[in-house]
Parts: structure tokens; C-alpha cells; sequence
């Protein structure tokens, strides 16, 4: 087996390793996360092993380094004491490490530019047929997952138990979608139509920020690609073609009801006891700024430390940055700082600012209302984009004419280098 085989192989199970993770209700489950961490263990065992009976480079990702922060700290937390559940804390130490080598050999394996392409293909279409999926489960069956599985107490939509976290799923790979959708050929108005379809599911689930949220990422894409296209400012009708494109794809999320997120905004003052949650993770962050609770304690923590009862059980602050500074202190807020830093930091291609940066700030910016980065099958697919953005601050650079080119059957190897 080829250098390039095992990569291409390695990057058909770790996108197994997604899809599973979502569909699994996003592994929020003990026994799915259970199946994505040996996964991913078993896969990183065999680069190992390869690594070791035929050496090959393993590079480095600059983005690694939050997540290792992330997994050293839960670690200094269990074996220090800090945390005021150590086998939680733990057991969150054991899915960091594994996100972090996840991450890593996605970022190995997308180095070859046409594991690249499938691979941006692939999380569109495995965002339509979600969405397909969704639809067609809420239209049917709206009270159960999977058409089976009873969820008295939540608001299920798609294979998430909350709606919100499909929304975040929806805001992952839609603009990539669109990216193939304004793209010249004769497949343009398939994706829009997918694109479509994915915008209604987002608005028949009624998740406030999300709706709001994509629509934003919709008007951001559009904007920036018809300013940006050269054949669009040449060609009229080219202009008017994507317009009335892009009024089918609002056409179809609007067939599809509205209803429902209506009535969710007209109750949004009942959801503001999260505001009352956000400031009092807040006041307990500083009360431990440096050591923290332990990560994954928020629910041990909270119901006994807060400064107000409302009669719920809070497992999640609704605030993801607040509960990573609350769970990890000043390291919590100090990762996700750093993180944003390398994303905006460097000069990068406009599709990858539209597919990969502006879907990450995007959840970045839903996680201050909910929880999206506690769902393990989110964190995958965030994290894939994540590595998915190319190293360096420029277009990758062409091939001369005496370097292989991917017509050339040894390219693939070269590639893989």
C-alpha cells in the first residue's frame, strides 16, 4: 500500500468516523462515544505502526495547539486534584486526546489537494441528506428520533435530540454548498436546490440563532462571491441567472413553513433566564481562575454554587466560552482566544474565508447562546473544516513543468510527500 492509498483510506475512515458521530444522535451517548474514541485510537494505532515499518513525515497543524492545551489541562486537572469530579474530568481528558489526533490526521490526509475536493463534496451531500432526512422524519414522526426512539422531554430534529444542534450542523456545511451552487456548470442548479432544501430544514426546526445565523451566512456568501466574480461583474445575465437561483433557494425554505419560527421569536423573553446562567458561570470562573472546576463539571458544579435557583437542572451553561472558562479557567478562555487569533490572523483565499473560517466563527458566535462544542458529533465536523483550511497565507502554488502534474499517475504519491 501506497503512501497515497493509506492517506485516502485513512481519510474514508475518519469521514466513517463523522458521519457516525452525527447520526448517533452526535454521540452524546456513552456507548457512541465509546465507538468514535476506540475508532479513532485504532486508526491513530496504525499510523503508528506504519510510521514505524515504512517511515512517512507527519506534520504538524498549527491549530492543534489549543486542542492539546485543551487535553493537557484535563489532565493536570484529574491527576492534581482541581477537578470536583475526577472521573468526569477524566473521561473528558481521554475525548479531548482523542479530537486532538483526529484532527491531526485530517490535517495530514487533506494535504492532497483531490482528498481535498472529495472531501468537501462528500460534507455536502451528507448535509443535504441530513436535511432530507430531517424534513422527512419531522413530517412524519416529529415526537421521535428515527422514527423509534421517544424524546419526551426534548425538541428532536433530524438525528440531534436538540434542534439548535442541528442548526449548528446546518451552518457547518452550507456554505460550502453554496460555494458549489455559484460555481459555473451544469450543476448549478442542483446545489442550489440542495442549498435550498438545507434552508428550509433550518427554518421548519425553529432554532432562533441558527435561522438567523444562516440566513447571515446566505447574504454573506452571495454578497461576496458576486462582488468578488469576475464573470458575474462582466455578464448580466450571468447575474440575473444566480439571482433568481438564489430566490428559488429562499422560495423552498419558505414553502416549507415558517410558522413554527415565528412563534419562537414571539417567546424569546422567555429564554432569557440563559442571560441570568451566563453571569453567574461568569462570577464562578473567577472564583477558581486558574485551576477551574475540572472539564465536564459544570453540572456537578453549578446547581450547588449558583447564585440563583429557577427550578431547572442546567447540565450546560447555554454559553460554551463562559463554561469553558468556568470548567478550565483562565486556559479555557486563553484557547479560545488563541484559536480565533490563528483563524483571522493570515491572509487566506476567498473560498477558504467563505467555507471553512466564516462556518467556524459562525458556530463560535451560536455557542454564546448554546452549547454546540459539548456535542461530540458537531465537534467532529468543526474540526474537519478546521483542518480542511490549507497551511500558509496564499494560493496553493501551480505546478512548474518539470513537477508532476495530476495527470501524471506518480502525482498522487508526490502529493501525499
Amino acid at each position: 500500500m501506497t503512501r497515497y492509498q493509506f492517506r485516502v483510506r485513512s481519510a474514508n475512515v475518519l469521514f466513517a468516523v463523522l458521519v457516525f458521530g452525527v447520526l448517533a444522535f452526535g454521540a452524546v451517548e456513552r456507548w457512541a462515544l465509546t465507538v468514535v474514541e476506540t475508532s479513532i485510537m485504532l486508526l491513530a494505532l496504525a499510523w503508528v505502526v506504519r510510521r514505524a515499518f515504512r517511515p512517512f513525515p507527519i506534520e504538524w497543524n498549527v491549530f492543534a495547539w489549543p486542542l492539546l492545551a485543551v487535553a493537557l489541562m484535563a489532565v493536570f486537572q484529574s491527576l492534581a486534584g482541581w477537578s470536583v469530579a475526577v472521573y468526569q474530568t477524566g473521561g473528558e481528558a481521554l475525548k479531548w486526546t482523542a479530537l486532538l489526533f483526529y484532527f491531526l490526521m485530517w490535517a495530514n490526509v487533506l494535504r492532497d489537494e483531490s482528498t481535498r475536493k472529495r472531501f468537501s463534496l462528500l460534507l455536502t451531500w451528507f448535509g443535504f441528506l441530513t436535511a432530507v432526512l430531517a424534513l422527512v422524519q419531522f413530517y412524519s414522526s416529529p415526537d421521535l428520533l428515527y422514527w423509534f426512539r421517544p424524546a419526551p422531554t426534548a425538541q428532536p430534529f433530524g438525528p440531534f435530540v436538540d434542534r439548535n444542534h442541528y442548526a449548528v450542523l446546518m451552518e457547518l456545511t452550507l456554505p460550502g454548498a453554496l460555494l458549489l451552487a455559484f460555481k459555473k456548470g451544469e450543476k448549478q442548479l442542483l446545489y442550489f436546490v440542495v442549498c435550498g432544501l438545507m434552508l428550509a430544514s433550518v427554518t421548519v426546526c425553529a432554532s432562533r440563532a441558527g435561522a438567523a445565523i444562516v440566513a447571515g451566512e446566505v447574504i454573506v456568501v452571495a454578497l461576496v462571491t458576486l462582488a468578488t466574480g469576475r464573470r458575474f461583474r462582466q455578464s448580466g445575465r450571468e447575474l440575473a441567472k444566480v439571482a433568481a437561483l438564489l430566490i428559488l433557494a429562499l422560495g423552498l425554505a419558505f414553502a416549507a413553513g415558517t410558522r413554527r419560527l415565528v412563534d419562537r421569536f414571539e417567546g424569546l423573553d422567555k429564554d432569557m433566564n440563559r442571560v441570568e446562567v451566563a453571569l453567574a458561570t461568569w462570577e464562578l470562573a473567577w472564583k477558581r481562575p486558574w485551576t477551574g472546576y475540572g472539564l465536564g463539571t459544570f453540572q456537578f458544579v453549578f446547581p450547588s454554587l449558583a447564585s440563583f435557583d429557577d427550578g431547572h437542572r442546567w447540565n450546560h451553561a447555554h454559553n460554551d466560552p463562559m463554561q469553558f472558562g468556568m470548567e478550565m479557567g483562565l486556559t479555557g478562555f486563553a484557547c479560545q482566544i488563541v484559536l480565533i487569533g490563528l483563524l483571522l490572523g493570515r491572509r487566506r483565499p476567498k473560498d477558504v474565508w467563505l467555507g471553512n473560517v466564516a462556518p467556524l466563527a459562525a458556530v463560535w458566535a451560536h455557542s454564546f447562546v448554546e452549547f454546540p462544542f459539548q456535542i461530540p458529533g458537531l465537534l467532529l465536523v468543526g474540526l474537519a473544516l478546521l483542518a480542511h483550511i490549507p497551511r500558509g497565507s496564499t494560493q496553493r502554488r501551480m505546478p512548474k513543468r518539470h513537477e508532476p502534474t495530476s495527470r501524471d499517475p506518480s502525482s498522487k504519491e508526490v502529493a501525499a510527500l
